[in-house]
């Protein structure tokens, strides 16, 4: 096995763009929507919050795509990455780390 953290980085690109393709649009826009409401009245997030903030009449069967929506809104200037990471609480994600942003909306 090779260690090639270009190719990785690449690779992960490629999937995250793959899932936003693959996702529905208007999940897309209302997972936007959700993270803006979420760093609006919080500090700190992670896609947890996300999740439960979503409304129940939108659905993608493509979940992965919440990652590429968080880097939307990272690049949008909404939130941003922190080094901290914190166990999902969502129990198909089995207690795995997810990131905590922090909110941009707040410092405003």
């Amino acid at each position: 096995m090779t260690v090639n953290p270009e190719l990785a980085r690449e690779l992960r690109n490629r999937a995250i763009k793959q899932a936003d393709e693959n996702a529905n649009r208007l999940w897309k826009a209302a997972a936007l929507t959700a993270i803006v409401s979420v760093a609006a009245e919080k500090d700190y997030l992670t896609t947890d919050d996300i999740w439960d903030a979503m409304p129940p009449e939108y659905f993608t069967h493509e979940k992965r795509a919440m990652g590429a929506i968080m880097t939307r809104a990272k690049n949008l200037g909404f939130i941003l990455p922190t080094s901290s990471f914190v166990k999902s609480g969502r129990p198909e994600c089995h207690a795995r780390p997810v990131m905590l942003w922090k909110s941009r909306l707040r410092d405003a």
